[in-house]
């Protein structure tokens, strides 16, 4: 039986620890991680997304030479009118993409690549860890090889590029696997019972920081399967501590989450409805070619058939008392749970939930569940692979009939998986490079309302007034506008620098004096007004009350957690109550 990933790893998750199981773990989970990018040895997939990932991380990597370790202002895209992309976007895969990009000459193509790795590695650790402290090492490393052969995770490596949602994907068993030890061990010692919340708030937070769509359709999800297991159990306390390390997860990551809801509010994001044309299995209305959607509706099918028949399989191993104990009773309520919730939420049937449920439209793409539905249908198909190989599993024929389902299933996903590898082609390492100074000029996402497009103001100077003025510039970083001005009347300064929450400006001289700073009316650009004479003005982007309180929380729920975390392990926290078996 597994027994850990490592000691760190393992008595986080309320398990045991054990060198050769840190050792299993971890070479299990490279192994997988490289089969799924061993596709880069021909070259750096052609994917949409990939210029967007390479630009973050250079912004986030300028940011830190900058001594700016949060870089919530990208200065470059736009074609120059910038862009607070962090303040609404994510940050965790680009400023571990960026740090690791530092430690290697600032090459922002490897920090990236390496950062994903990582990722897909402690997405394998949580996963052995999951599945095979119910069903033994061997079920343990075949759920991580299984993950690696999704046919969706190999088309978002190398044809979507949605890099961030593979990301959060790495971080999404730990989160199950601390709610299954929540469930586990309602009864368990205070102690133990804190240390599964505890990883299950960290792991949230994580996924919340890497990738909001993902948090979004995760809380759905395990909203769903706690509403299943209380209605099974009945268990106030159970789903008591769920919430409250869902809340601690909010608050670990208010740094990002407060100000991107406050802020949000200004600026135009135009997702709503898109979702009603992105589900699989779709009759009519959506917007994909008849090939494109044969490659989405394959990729919801092929796990979609193995969950059900994983779910069968473990259904009768229980009806025949082979799948005795609870850590095995919580691995089917929940995987079976989550699962088919992922399939439903991806089909029109769930169109009803898409159009009233609170904020899960603006995930925009329901297929996005094949994410969840991949990772739940791997560790299901192992357990089930892990029963059928054993004398206690299901009879003999449907043993050997489930097997060869399995068998050809497999074959079939690895001949989809290496079509999907190659669709989009290959580009050299230096091609891909070459795409971040093209970054710079591409108009994305968050354009503050009524702003006018980057592309319709090619020809704005990077100051100028609204009646002639005598304009020197002294400085033009990132995030400071330093420059001389002089008129002989009240003037507006206007920056080719779209004005969003942050940006302030001062007149300098013997003492500073607060100017005040908008949006230009019609066009979004920074509108700083001045008085008559010669005046230097800076102008900087700064934080905003909803940064400041959002990172005050951050820092007062990480600091309890720490504090908790160090309860657990030197046993400040006691009960004789004892963990049932």
């Amino acid at each position: 039986m597994v027994t850990g990933a490592g000691s760190t790893a393992g008595q986080l998750a309320g398990e045991p620890a054990s060198i050769s199981g840190a050792k299993a773990a971890l070479a299990i989970s490279v192994i997988a991680a490289l089969a799924l990018f061993s596709g880069l040895a021909r070259g750096i997939p052609r994917v949409y997304d990939l210029p967007d990932h390479l630009g973050y991380t250079w912004h986030v990597l300028q940011g830190f030479e900058r001594g700016d370790f949060y870089p919530r202002w990208f200065a470059f895209v736009n074609d120059g009118f910038g862009e607070a992309t962090f303040v609404f976007y994510p940050p965790m895969l680009h400023w571990i993409a960026a740090a690791i990009a530092a430690l290697f000459g600032g090459d922002v193509l490897l920090g990236l690549y390496l950062a994903l790795f990582l990722f897909a590695v402690l997405g394998g650790i949580g996963v052995y860890l999951w599945v095979g402290r119910r069903f033994g090492a061997i079920a343990g490393a075949t759920a991580c090889l299984l993950l690696a052969m999704v046919p969706y995770r190999v088309f978002v490596m190398y044809d979507s590029g949605l890099y961030s949602a593979f990301a959060a994907a790495g971080v999404a068993p730990w989160a199950l696997l601390a709610l299954a030890r929540i469930v586990e061990t309602p009864d368990a010692p205070r102690r133990e019972s804190l240390r599964a919340v505890c990883l299950w708030a960290v792991a949230f937070a994580a996924i919340i920081l890497t990738n909001m769509p993902s948090a979004v359709l995760w809380s759905y999800l395990i909203a769903i399967w706690m509403f299943v297991d209380f209605l099974v159990t009945r268990r106030w306390k159970v789903a008591l501590r769920v919430l409250g390390g869902g809340l601690w997860a909010c608050l670990i990551a208010a740094v990002y989450l407060v100000p991107a809801v406050i802020e949000m509010r200004a600026f135009a994001v135009p997702l709503e409805g898109v979702y009603r044309s992105n589900f699989l299995f779709q009759i009519s209305g959506s917007w994909m070619k008849p090939g494109l959607k044969s490659v989405f509706d394959r990729m919801g099918l092929f796990p979609a058939l193995a969950l059900v028949a994983s779910l069968a399989v473990l259904v009768v191993a229980r009806e025949r008392g082979a799948l005795s104990g609870i850590r095995k009773r919580v691995f089917l309520r929940q995987t079976a749970t989550l699962g088919l919730a992922s399939l439903v939420l991806a089909t029109p049937i769930s169109l009803w939930a898409w159009r009233w449920l609170p904020q899960l439209s603006r995930v925009d793409m329901p297929w996005r569940l094949l994410e969840p539905l991949g990772l739940i249908t791997a560790c299901v198909t192992a357990a089930a692979l892990s029963l059928l190989a054993s004398r206690s599993g299901p009879y003999r024929l449907l043993r050997a009939l489930a097997l060869v389902f399995f068998v050809c299933l497999g074959m079939v996903c690895l001949v989809f998986d290496f079509a999907l590898s190659d669709a989009n082609g290959h580009m050299s390492a230096a091609t891909a490079r070459a795409s971040v100074p093209a970054f710079a000029r591409k108009e994305v996402f968050f354009l503050p309302k009524g702003a006018r497009r980057a592309a319709e103001m090619a020809a704005t100077p990077p100051v100028s007034c609204e009646t002639p003025c005598r304009v020197e510039i002294l400085d033009w970083s990132p995030t400071r506008r330093r420059f001389r001005v002089a008129s002989a009347q009240p003037n507006h300064v206007l920056l080719r620098t779209y004005f969003f929450p942050g940006w302030r400006a001062e007149a300098g001289g013997g003492s500073s004096v607060r100017l005040p700073a908008s949006a230009e009316p019609g066009t979004g650009r920074i509108q700083v007004d001045f008085p008559a004479g010669e005046h230097e003005v800076l102008v900087w982007f700064g934080t905003t009350p909803p940064r400041v309180v959002g990172g005050c929380l951050s820092m007062v729920a990480l600091a309890a957690w720490v504090g908790a975390m160090a309860l657990t392990r030197r046993g400040y926290i006691r009960s004789d109550i004892t963990t049932p078996a």
